[in-house]
C-alpha cells in the first residue's frame, strides 16, 4: 500500500529531505482504527480497507453507461489486531532514533542540514550492486591476506 513500511524506510525518506510521511499500512489493525474485530481462526482480526486506487481502476476500465449503480467498495482484507497505535508509533520513533544514532545525528534539523551541506552522502543500490557487495566482503572476510586485496571504487 501506500507509504512507508517501516522505521527504515522512515529514515530513508527524511534522509532524503522529507518533513513529513504517510504511514497507511502498518497503523492497520491498530485499536483505533475503524471496524470491529472478529475471532478468526483463534486469532483477532480487524477489516482493513485498501486504498481507493482500485476502485479508480476499476471505474476507468467500465464505462458509467455500463454500470450506473456500481456501489464504490473497496478492496478488504483482514489484518491481526495490533494493540494502541501510540504503542506502534512510539516504536517506529525508537526505530528511527536509533537509525539516526547510526548515522550520527541527534534530530532531524541536523540531518536535513548535513544532506542540504552536501555531509550526508547517500547510495542507491540495484540488487545486483547488493549482491556483488556481498560477495566481495565474504571474500574479504575469507581471504588469507585481505590487506593486499583489490579494492573497487566508483568514481
Amino acid at each position: 500500500g501506500p507509504g512507508v513500511q517501516n522505521a527504515g524506510q522512515m529514515l530513508k525518506a527524511f534522509a532524503l529531505g522529507a518533513s513529513a510521511v504517510l504511514l497507511g499500512d502498518p497503523l492497520a489493525g491498530t485499536d483505533e482504527t475503524p471496524g470491529q474485530p472478529v475471532l478468526r481462526n483463534g486469532a483477532w482480526v480487524k477489516p482493513h480497507y485498501h486504498s481507493a486506487e482500485a476502485l479508480g481502476a476499476m471505474r476507468y476500465k467500465l464505462a458509467d453507461k455500463h454500470c450506473p449503480d456500481l456501489v464504490p467498495r473497496l478492496p478488504c482484507v483482514m489484518v491481526p489486531c495490533q494493540g494502541s497505535a501510540a504503542a506502534l508509533v512510539r516504536y517506529l520513533l525508537r526505530g528511527l532514533k536509533n537509525g539516526m544514532q547510526d548515522l550520527g545525528f541527534q534530530d532531524l534539523a541536523t540531518l536535513h542540514k548535513a544532506l542540504d551541506d552536501g555531509d550526508l552522502r547517500l547510495e542507491c543500490r540495484c540488487p545486483f550492486a547488493t549482491a556483488v557487495h556481498s560477495v566481495g566482503a565474504l571474500a574479504f572476510r575469507s581471504a588469507p591476506r585481505p590487506e593486499v586485496m583489490p579494492c573497487f571504487v566508483a568514481a
